[in-house]
């Protein structure tokens, strides 16, 4: 027992004169030196506190972030979610973005009929989209523009997607107002948006209608028509991703047209490109009111076209329609022997191939060539030009023939067309005569063929 004390008392002792000879770590304030902190001695030892604003002290201070101070405020990366990973922009800002590596530019071109003419519908977009600051790019253009139809105009876009819970939700709406023309190509751009509180997803069953207005000609007459052209997108899965921050505005956005005020938008928690119509301005895809194909063919199309004996020109600042150079005109002489019971008629109707509305008429020869005596007179009353069962041009004739050999004249006018129309036409005359005292009516009808109307402007 004794001797355990003895052992205790001596490490004890040994324990206190290494103490003693501990080498202390400063005597003074200038030997405690270490970078982004002030040192101090205290009881030979050195205490050190932060430089307050220096990167490097360990603190994550207001003005510091993850890529502005890596030290103090920890690294910015990783991934958030399936499509985003966090990375520092050159302003050194922390965001949340989609690597352009891990996007892929989506393209799909299909044609859209309507009213007999096609429409092509090229669509550009990025796949995954950052919903932030990525747009659908629509690219329109005609394929074939039916004759009768004319004055295109897309007013309004809509698109629609489904969720994975079977929501049918809205993705974009856009009022526009877009003049569609052979030879040009139409851009629209779409900001894709809808409620979610998820950072990322699939919607399906994409679903674009474009809203279409045009003119319908039949004839003399217009008609304004509308149509929804509906342009799914099948199969597609769409994938989406809506980053937590900004990732920065577009530095420009200048299309290199004149006619377009070109600046960046703020929409929602996104940033955009937007393209607003300069009002009057040549370029704006509008053809205003003051403007026609040969003062601005970018917004009204070129003054061009025509048809088999029609070209269009712009004579001065306006876009007419003229005979081809080297038209050959054809004339035509139909004869119409006509047996109509107690009498007989024989006619004859001659009309210009192509027939011009303003210089030409349909002429009508019609002759008693033989009667019954009981026969006293014969009255023609009306003739009627017909397309089928629509009525083309008619005339009061209002000639009275009385004795055999004789002939009367009459013509008919044509009403103006849109430019040039193929017609087949009927000729159908009234008329009425005298027998025995007793008045009796008739009529009948000669086919005249297929024929071409012109309406040229000059």
């Amino acid at each position: 027992m004794r001797c355990n004390k003895i052992v205790f008392i001596s490490v004890l002792a040994l324990i206190l004169v290494l103490a003693g000879c501990a080498k202390a770590e400063c005597k003074k304030d200038e030997q405690c030196v270490k970078p982004h902190f002030t040192g101090q001695c205290a009881d030979k030892k050195c205490v050190y506190d932060p430089i307050p604003g220096e990167c490097g002290n360990t603190l994550c201070e207001p003005d510091e972030n993850q890529c502005s101070c890596a030290d103090d405020c920890g690294l910015c990366s990783g991934k958030v979610g399936k499509h985003l990973v966090k990375q520092c922009t050159p302003q050194d800002e922390c965001v949340e973005d989609i690597p352009v590596t891990a996007q892929k530019p989506i393209t799909l071109t299909r044609e859209l009929s309507t009213g007999g003419s096609k429409i092509s519908l090229t669509s550009t977009f990025p796949q995954p989209f950052n919903i932030r600051k990525d747009q659908l790019e629509l690219d329109f253009g005609i394929n074939v523009l039916a004759t009768t139809m004319s004055d295109l105009k897309i007013t309004r876009f809509e698109l629609t997607g489904v969720t994975p819970d079977r929501r049918t939700v809205s993705l974009a709406d856009k009022s526009v107002e877009k003049q569609l023309f052979e030879g040009a190509r139409v851009k629209e751009y779409l900001i894709v948006d809808f409620p979610t509180s998820e950072v990322d997803g699939e919607l399906s069953a994409l679903n674009l209608k474009i809203y279409l207005d045009y003119v319908v000609t039949s004839g003399t007459a217009t008609t304004s028509k509308s149509v929804t052209l509906a342009h799914p997108y099948q199969a597609l899965k769409f994938a989406w991703a809506r980053p937590a921050n900004l990732t920065g505005c577009p530095t420009s956005c200048d299309d290199g047209n004149p006619g377009t005020e070109d600046k960046v938008v703020r929409v929602g928690d996104g940033c955009f490109c937007e393209y607003k119509p300069k009002t009057g301005a040549c370029g704006n895809g509008v053809c205003d009111t003051a403007e026609n194909k040969c003062t601005c063919a970018s917004d009204c199309g070129p003054c061009a076209g025509g048809g088999t004996y029609l070209t269009r020109n712009c004579v001065g600042t306006n876009c007419v329609s003229q005979l081809k150079p080297g038209t050959a005109v054809q004339p035509q002489s139909i004869f119409d022997e006509r047996p109509l019971g107690p009498f007989e008629l024989q006619n004859s109707y001659k009309f210009n191939k192509p027939l011009n509305t303003k210089t030409d008429s349909l002429t009508m020869e019609f002759t008693l060539y033989q009667k019954q005596d009981a026969v006293t007179s014969v009255k023609l009353k009306d003739a009627r030009l017909l397309d089928g069962s629509q009525e083309v041009s008619s005339v009061s004739i209002n000639k009275e023939l009385t004795t055999v050999g004789q002939k009367e004249i009459s013509a008919m006018s044509i009403p103006p067309v849109a430019g040039e129309a193929d017609r087949t036409l009927t000729l159908r005359v009234w008329y009425e005569y005298v027998e025995g005292g007793t008045t009796k009516q008739g009529d009948f009808s000669r086919a005249l063929g297929k024929l071409t109307i012109i309406s040229p402007d000059v």
